[in-house]
């Protein structure tokens, strides 16, 4: 635990406490104050959303390759780590192409923004 979750879980817990405030504001930039209610709705339901068929995704991805790897009903230990480590490769895979996406959706002309 000590050498291998914890680690990752001060970066997850540090990274987010960084990140969400400012996804937050930049989702709110430009909104009106009567529509800010309206704003944040739509961007909580956004991100269970997109959580939920992001995780599933991956489930299924991992969940094929364990059963793949696996002969017969009973899939052990070392295929569901095989299944495991396909989906941390594709989402490891997906940040930077996500990173790119957000970057250029993120631009705006200075007209606009001021």
């Amino acid at each position: 635990y000590w050498g291998s979750i914890l680690p990752g879980m001060i970066v997850l817990g540090v990274s987010s406490g960084i990140i969400m405030p400012a996804a937050a504001n930049s989702a709110f930039h430009g909104i009106r104050d009567e529509d800010a209610s309206l704003a944040s709705a739509i961007q909580n339901v956004v991100a269970q959303v997109g959580g939920a068929l992001g995780l599933s995704v991956l489930v299924t991805v991992a969940l094929r390759r364990a059963q793949g790897s696996s002969s017969g009903l009973n899939v052990p230990s070392a295929a569901y780590a095989d299944g495991y480590a396909l989906a941390f490769e594709v989402c490891s895979a997906m940040v930077p192409i996500v990173g790119i996406v957000a970057l250029l959706g993120a631009r705006t002309k200075r007209s606009e923004a001021t």
